[in-house]
Formats: structure tokens, sequence, C-alpha cells
């Protein structure tokens, strides 16, 4: 059975963003993300960093410091428990036309076919629109990282396939999954009921869950206070 990833931007996400990094020095960890990551692995998630480095194809940086600030880097989450099954950089300009430079799902398609990925139930965690765009078209949940710890609490929220049920089955089936969550829990849901879109928002209006995100066939809800 294919294993759920979780797809990674490094600069800004994980290490501090100073533009076109070449200094291994100058490597310093994004705080919670080590916990995080340690967090998904215990979890059962693929870890994967997917990143622009667009920094060597412009001639700004050389690729022997590329690689410098890449094994800092490693060594830096190895040091805080954390090792990764891919680590992947796009060295080309916004100009060159390849296939690997986010937007684009790329470098996120050829480690899911190298390493066995279920896509569908995988995430891609990023800063910027263009890691929430490459997870979008590479079938992936994107997440724009605000937090670690709020960015973790959504990856691994308690999910469920409600499939195609009506609106009555899965009403019935959402109240007893959310009142069996403690306060202000989150839950993540599949639903491909063509009614979902109208029917869930209108159910956590009226009795007070609160909806976090709404990518259809996939939400995101936050149990009430009681």
């Amino acid at each position: 059975m294919n294993r759920p990833a979780v797809f990674l931007d490094r600069d800004g996400t994980l290490i501090d963003d100073v533009g076109y990094p070449r200094d291994p020095a100058g490597v310093r960890l994004v705080a919670g993300a080590p916990e995080a990551l340690a967090r998904f692995r215990d979890a059962g998630f693929l870890l994967a960093v997917v990143s622009n480095q667009s920094g060597v194809g412009r001639g700004l940086i050389t690729p022997d410091e590329m690689d410098a600030v890449h094994e800092a880097f490693v060594r830096a989450f190895a040091d805080a428990g954390v090792t990764f099954d891919a680590v992947e950089y796009c060295v080309h300009g916004p100009d060159d036309g390849c296939e690997c430079r986010k937007p684009s799902p790329g470098m996120i398609l050829d480690i899911a076919e190298r390493l066995g990925v279920d896509l569908a139930r995988s995430f891609v965690v990023g800063d910027k629109d263009t890691d929430a765009e490459a997870g979008r078209r590479a079938g992936c949940h994107p997440i724009r990282i605000d937090r670690w710890d709020a960015a973790a609490e959504r990856i691994l929220a308690d999910g469920w396939d409600a499939g195609p049920m009506g609106c009555g089955e899965l009403v019935l089936a959402l109240r007893k999954r959310m009142l069996a969550l403690p306060p202000r829990a989150m839950f993540r849901l599949r639903a491909t009921d063509p009614a979902a879109p109208e029917d869930i928002p209108a159910w956590c209006r009226l009795t007070g869950h609160s909806l976090e995100s709404v990518e259809h066939p996939h939400y995101l809800i936050r149990r009430r206070e009681t």
C-alpha cells in the first residue's frame, strides 16, 4: 500500500529565507519545524523537500555553494532528530520552461513515483502561493504555512472519507463523529456528494462548528468549544 507524504518547501518554511542562500553558516531552522516533522514521521508520513533554487540558474550562486547550504540544512535537521526521504531542487530560472520549477508539480510527481506516494492522502506545505499551486496540480492537500503548530494540527487531524452520502446521512454521521472529538479538535472530511458544497457549510453554521478551510471535496472542520 502506498504511503502518504508531506512535501515541504525549504526556504521560509523549514529554514529562514535569506534570499539566495550561499553561506552554510546562515542556515537557521524555523521555530517549531523539527518538532512538527517528527510528529509527521511518527504518524507514518514520508518527508520530502521540494525547493526552487533559481539562484543557480540566474548565476547568483554556484552549484558548490548550493550543495554546501544543502548539507548544512540536512545536518541541522539530523541533529534535531529528523531525516528526509527525498530532497529535490529545481535550479532553473523562471523563463527556462522546465517542468520542475514550482508551481509546476514535477518534483512532487517524480518523488511520488520513486517512493510510491499516495498523493491523494499527502500534503504540500510552503510559505508561497507557488507551493500551494504545485500541491493542487499534483493532487495533494496544500497548506500555506503560518505557524508550525497550526500546520501540524491540520495535517494530523482525524480524517474520514464520507464518499457520496446524501445530506441526511452525512449530517447524522458528522454529528456522531464530531461529538466524539474533544472541544476545538480538528477533523478532516472528504465528501463527494454534489450537495456537499452547500450542506456542510450550512450544517457548520447551524451547529456552531467552525469550517476552517474548503477545497471541495476536502473540508477541514474544527469542533466547537462545547
